[in-house]
């Protein structure tokens, strides 16, 4: 078995529950929003959402990923979810319950899709200075709590960490490596933090938005999922203190939840299954939501219908072009 090179983005299995095993529409976003400009292509998914060798563990200047091979985020990393991404969504959608480990794999499944796609390097570059005080921060207390380095002044350590917060500021790579880090962090079952994500989003009571009703459909995006919070703002990932999260699973179907609605599934043990609940919506919703998943994109906004991407093309060069006075 050769190496893999084409390193999805957005998995293929994701993509192939719009598509059914068939070709995707393709609306190009940038020529829409900046060029008004409607161009709608025809894809399969295996031939969008990836760059060559993304995840390959090389060239890590800021943490010792020494001990995995260049391609274990790739093969290892994100193969148990994906494999298993069919049968949980099906799960989903069909039976209305999760058990716990689909439960586990499906939230995995949504901050692993959102950690590894490129904007999430968009989003950290914006936040560096705020992620590299939490770096700084972070290897203070570490080193200041090891024997090793009790005798030396604080203060020759903090200047220390300081100038090598200086390095990371200037570095090209580091929010790469940082990348790269959480991915091989999160794909483990015992980590701390995934099971912080875990609990953030499995406390919450799950719905599926269903627009069998509905004329048209549920679009996605190369980066699905879009976090809104109690203040309103679009949030690439937000899954706490106030927050409502919408992910669309297929044309028909849209899971979403907030902390303001509550199950508390995993405080609980996470004992039995999951309960999903469907609230069909109207036509107007569905647009109102299909316009929620354009602003955190890197190019595309995917449907099975080219129709449906065209109406939609039409109607965002509509609004824009309206005047306050009209």
């Amino acid at each position: 078995m050769s190496d893999p090179k084409k390193h999805h983005f957005v998995p293929e299995c994701y993509l192939k529950e719009y598509s059914g095993g068939k070709d995707l529409y393709c609306l190009d976003l940038p020529l829409l929003l900046d060029r008004n400009k409607v161009s709608v292509k025809c894809k399969n998914p295996s031939q969008v959402c990836y760059i060559i060798d993304f995840y390959s563990i090389n060239n890590v200047n800021f943490f010792d990923l020494s001990n995995y091979n260049v391609y274990h985020i790739e093969t290892l990393s994100f193969k148990k979810l994906e494999n298993n991404y069919r049968k949980n969504v099906t799960s989903l959608v069909q039976n209305l319950k999760l058990n716990s480990d689909q439960c586990i794999q499906f939230s995995d499944f949504i901050l692993q899709i959102k950690i590894r796609n490129p904007f999430f390097l968009k989003v950290s570059e914006y936040n560096k200075e705020k992620n590299l005080d939490n770096v700084k921060n972070d290897l203070l207390i570490k080193v200041l709590n090891e024997d090793r380095f009790k005798k030396i002044p604080k203060e020759i350590v903090s200047e220390t960490i300081e100038l090598f917060g200086k390095r990371l500021s200037e570095s090209k790579t580091f929010i790469r490596d940082m990348q790269l880090k959480q991915l091989i962090e999160k794909s483990n079952p015992r980590s701390p933090s995934i099971v912080k994500f875990r609990e953030s989003m499995l406390d919450c009571k799950w719905y599926l938005l269903d627009c069998k009703n509905c004329n048209s459909s549920f679009f996605t995006s190369d980066n699905p999922g879009i976090s809104i919070s109690d203040k309103g703002i679009f949030e690439n990932t937000k899954f706490a203190k106030g927050f409502k999260f919408f992910f669309p699973i297929s044309n028909r179907f849209c899971l979403t939840f907030s902390d303001h609605s509550k199950d508390n599934f995993f405080k609980k043990g996470m004992v039995g299954e999951k309960s999903i609940e469907i609230l069909e919506i109207n036509e107007a919703h569905l647009k109102y939501l299909n316009t929620l998943f354009t602003p955190y994109h890197n190019k595309y906004l995917f449907s099975s219908s080219k129709e449906d991407l065209v109406d939609f093309g039409n109607y965002v060069l509509n609004i824009s072009s309206k005047t306050p006075s009209e």
